[in-house]
């Protein structure tokens, strides 16, 4: 059946949207009784694991990092050591031939990592258009903001009106923005091939590649040269994410 969430403080237990308290003996009989009607969330599995195979360091990702924060109350209830946490290396690796396109567009990975919009924004628009898009936004934001404020000063309650219409300008501005900067962008032919076999590099599927690419690809194609710059630029004291160029040795 479906699965529902058990919410509340000791002896006021509620279970999903049922509004009817259970008390801690209550919960704890159904559980002796009726085992498999309960199963674990997610959170319970580092615990587990770290009950079973004590660990002495945890690397992990933004969302591993995240569930030890949530948890780390557990470890104490339960009298299971923490284990340290180290947040894992997150890269863009950059081979000969997307650093090639990079340089001849003069794009950055950190914009190739913003996506097709992001690139081609940065190469593509007179700057005549790009400050009337940007000031037309600015002054959009300042109008709604007054009217909020002598709304406000009228005693009228319209803040849900208001920011519902908000969002939709917001969206209509941003849509004309879009599609107005796409289409100068398009018109260099070049440059849009060019951004769509960029983002094939660094951001396949627009994935970064640590979610997507196989590490033995680049450990084939590179052998030492990769091992060798993660060694030299990670550092485990920073979490930023780094962006690593390769050569074929």
């Amino acid at each position: 059946g479906m699965r529902r969430r058990i919410r509340g403080q000791p002896d006021r237990w509620k279970v999903g949207h049922d509004e009817r308290e259970h008390n801690d003996g209550e919960l704890h009989a159904l559980a002796i009784e009726h085992p498999e009607s309960f199963t674990p969330s997610a959170l319970l599995r580092p615990v587990m694991q770290d009950w079973l195979l004590p660990t002495w360091v945890y690397v992990g990702g933004p969302s591993e990092v995240a569930y030890h924060a949530q948890i780390g109350r557990c470890y104490d209830l339960l009298e299971i050591p923490r284990p340290l946490i180290s947040p894992r290396i997150s890269a863009t690796i950059v081979e000969p031939a997307a650093r090639r396109l990079l340089d001849r567009n003069g794009w950055t990975v950190i914009e190739a990592l913003g996506g097709r919009e992001i690139l081609l924004r940065s190469s593509g628009k007179p700057v005549v258009v790009a400050d009337l898009l940007d000031r037309g936004a600015e002054q959009l934001e300042g109008w709604i903001e007054r009217i909020e404020r002598a709304v406000e000063e009228a005693s009228v309650n319209m803040s849900l009106e208001i920011d519902r219409i908000h969002r939709k300008i917001k969206y209509q501005w941003d849509k004309l923005a879009r599609i107005t900067l796409n289409k100068i962008a398009e018109r260099d032919r070049t440059r849009v091939n060019h951004c769509n076999r960029l983002l094939n590099l660094l951001v396949p599927d627009g994935l970064l590649q640590e979610r997507h690419d196989n590490v033995l690809y680049y450990l084939a194609a590179y052998g030492n040269e990769l091992t060798r710059t993660v060694s030299e630029q990670a550092d485990l004291h920073q979490s930023q994410h780094l962006v690593l160029d390769l050569e074929v040795e």
